[in-house]
């Protein structure tokens, strides 16, 4: 006759074999293995039960959908930003349509001219003439006075305009000296002067090509704020260039638009015609974008409008 189980098979329970030597579990791991066969069981059999899984998350828009969506592309907006620039600038208040219309583009010289000093000639925007001036080289008071070759550049007409002049010099300039300029854009009437090298003997400077882009009025301080080096202008030129009262650009993208630029997909008058049109601190140029002599179909121009 057996004798009575040991303590630890009493507390304990058979699991398969029930002879004296078969394994025992403790009753607690056996009950948490059944909890979990119960919880994977039931999601189980709620998915059967399901025609189909539950639809994945929607996908947040794309950044041009969001940043069309801004405030700053309605026409409100638009049209209180461009009135508190001219508030600001002391001009009248632009209409849409102004700001909308086409700015007339031309290549004014598309063949080289010869200029010597004292001489001048003229396109139909601009007069150009050459002069001598005795200007400093290197800081005043620090540097040298020598005499310079000075393009001086007169806005014939009753409107601003930006203008791209492109001129050469015979031979290396060196160090030369600079004046203040602007070197993008001109008002009605205004005339400006910027230093193209050290005058030497019998030197000549060459005008290769004349382009000019008429403005509106408030365009001229737009397109003012712009980076003329960055627009693809010649440094040696663009030296001394003043923005004016509104001050540089916050935010321009100016890698694509360097890119673009050497790339010839886009000009520099695709650049300034956006910028003409808006305040670059709120708005981006977009490669793609393109001058068109009606000007753009609505402003402000989104960014995923294709000119």
């Amino acid at each position: 006759m057996r004798g009575k189980a040991p303590p630890d098979i009493v507390m304990g329970l058979m699991v398969g074999d029930d002879s004296p030597g078969a394994r025992k579990l403790p009753l607690a791991l056996i009950l948490a293995g059944a909890s979990v066969l119960v919880i994977v069981g039931g999601t189980f059999a709620a998915y059967q039960t399901s025609d189909r899984l539950p639809p994945p998350r929607a996908l947040p828009p794309p950044p041009e959908e969001s940043a069309t969506s801004s405030d700053r592309y309605t026409e409100a907006f638009y049209r209180g930003a461009i009135e508190d620039d001219a508030r600001k600038l002391k001009l009248a208040k632009p209409s849409l349509g102004l700001m909308r219309g086409g700015l007339p583009y031309r290549i004014e010289l598309s063949e080289e001219r010869k200029l010597s000093v004292g001489n001048a000639f003229e396109t139909g925007s601009l007069k150009l003439q050459l002069v001598s001036k005795k200007l400093w080289v290197g800081d005043e008071g620090q540097g040298y006075r020598a005499e310079h070759l000075v393009l001086a550049l007169t806005n014939k007409l009753g409107r601003p305009i930006a203008y791209r002049v492109v001129t050469r010099v015979p031979e290396k300039c060196g160090a030369k000296g600079m004046v203040a300029q602007n070197a993008i854009a001109l008002q009605a009437g205004e005339r400006m002067e910027r230093t193209e090298c050290l005058l030497r003997r019998s030197t000549k400077l060459s005008v290769h090509k004349v382009e000019v882009l008429e403005l509106t009025p408030l365009g001229y301080h737009y397109v003012t704020r712009l980076d003329p080096s960055a627009l693809s202008y010649d440094e040696r030129t663009a030296e001394g260039h003043r923005q004016g009262p509104l001050g540089g650009c916050r935010a321009v993208p100016w890698r694509p638009i360097r890119s673009a630029l050497t790339s010839q997909e886009a000009r520099w008058y695709d650049v300034l015609d956006f910028y003409a049109r808006h305040n670059c601190d709120e708005y981006s140029f977009r490669v793609g974008y393109r001058w068109s002599a009606a000007g753009p179909p609505r402003l402000p121009v989104r960014p995923t409008t294709k000119e």
